[in-house]
């Protein structure tokens, strides 16, 4: 007992020791810490912490101000140009509307006049040729050219020639009349020559549409043929018209192509399906949609197709054939087309669908199919007399 007595007052006595020594080191630190304080390199050290503290200061308010002068300006620079968005927007407004306008008045104009009575002379032209005093009635909407050189040295030499052109939806027409003779006139009395020869020379792209034959209104002997020649790389179709008319020694020559534009192929793809609804083409391939108008046994080049019948040209009056059997009218027979809200690719359907909506519980669908056939086929008989509404116009 007595000797852990001594440990303990040994222990005790070392720490005291210890904590002794440390208060001298506290008492020693202070005051260095005092000496230091008071000494010119502190006073030098709390200068540069009070300047840097200043410039610190002052670098945070000038950059404050700043910030703020940047976001006042970018705040201008915006709602400048929101106003100017916002003027642009309503000019293009305006703008759109009044094309809106412009297009609705034009709608209604077109309205009008398919309303009105188009006899008015205004909406045709009546060419009379010096030469010969012969008359020629051109359809409504060609407006006229001047006469330019063509490299085809019948019309260049030409003592007159009338330059016409027009441009619809799905058609743009170039046609030129001009005086020529006898000797580079078609035959007016070899239909069969004609055929012969343009089956003969016809490319692997083009078909035979027509060769006919006969006299004019007024007793002017004519000879005409259309051809179709496919367009290649601009796809689509055209449709070269060659016509020539006699009176006496005096004859003229027409040239017209008339190009599919635009749309290309609606025509042709109703077409098709009307035809195989009216039971004389298979849907899912061509055959019987192809032949000669006046040989089924030539084969060569692209023959007339069903869709080319004259019967539907009122469904298609702006496709590029129906323009030019409308010239063609027009020049032989004085007579313009008279466009009406029946035409149309919807027009051959309307009888068909009341059918449809009036017997459909009356009638089983062999019965019916075998109604359309009958509606739809007189629209693909052969031959170039033209169906479509037209009026004549007294020719002086």
């Amino acid at each position: 007992m007595a000797k852990n007595g001594e440990e303990k007052k040994s222990f005790l006595s070392a720490v005291g020791n210890a904590v002794s020594k440390v208060g001298e080191m506290g008492v020693k630190a202070g005051d260095a810490i005092k000496d230091f304080a008071e000494s010119e390199a502190a006073g030098k050290i709390t200068d540069s912490v009070k300047n840097g503290a200043k410039a610190a200061a002052d670098g945070v308010a000038k950059g404050a101000k700043l910030a703020a002068e940047g976001v006042s300006t970018g705040a201008h620079k915006a709602a400048e140009s929101i106003k100017a968005n916002a003027e642009e927007n309503a000019k293009k407004k305006e703008e759109k509307k009044a094309l809106q306008e412009e297009i609705k008045a034009e709608l209604e104009a077109e309205k009008a006049r398919k309303k009105a009575d188009v006899t008015d002379e205004s909406n045709h032209t009546v060419i009379e040729a010096k030469k010969s005093k012969m008359r020629f009635l051109i359809p409504e909407g060609y407006e006229k050219l001047k006469p330019v050189k063509t490299g085809d040295p019948r019309v260049d030499k030409a003592k007159e020639k009338f330059f016409y052109r027009k441009s619809v939806s799905t058609c743009d027409s170039v046609v030129v009349l001009f005086d020529t003779s006898a000797e580079e006139s078609m035959n007016f009395d070899g239909k069969q020559e004609v055929i012969d020869g343009i089956h003969q020379s016809m490319s692997d792209q083009q078909g035979l549409i027509c060769v006919e034959s006969g006299k004019t209104k007024r007793g002017y002997q004519y000879i005409y043929s259309i051809v179709k020649t496919l367009m290649g790389d601009f796809g689509g179709v055209s449709y070269y018209v060659r016509m020539n008319i006699g009176n006496g020694d005096n004859i003229y020559e027409l040239q017209g192509t008339f190009m599919e534009a635009r749309n290309t192929g609606i025509r042709a793809t109703i077409g098709h399906e009307l035809a195989h609804r009216a039971g004389l083409c298979e849907f899912s391939s061509f055959d019987g949609w192809f032949e000669d108008p006046y040989d089924p046994e030539y084969k060569n080049g692209i023959q007339m197709n069903l869709s080319e019948r004259a019967g539907l040209d009122g469904l298609f009056p702006a496709d590029p054939l129906s323009q030019a059997r409308e010239f063609v009218n027009a020049i032989l027979f004085d007579e313009l087309m008279e466009y009406t809200e029946d035409e149309g690719p919807t027009s051959i359907f309307k009888e068909k669908d009341e059918l449809q909506d009036s017997e459909r519980n009356e009638q089983d669908e062999i019965a019916r199919k075998e109604k359309e056939k009958e509606m739809l086929l007189p629209a693909f008989e052969k031959g170039e007399k033209c169906k479509r509404p037209r009026y004549t116009v007294e020719v002086k």
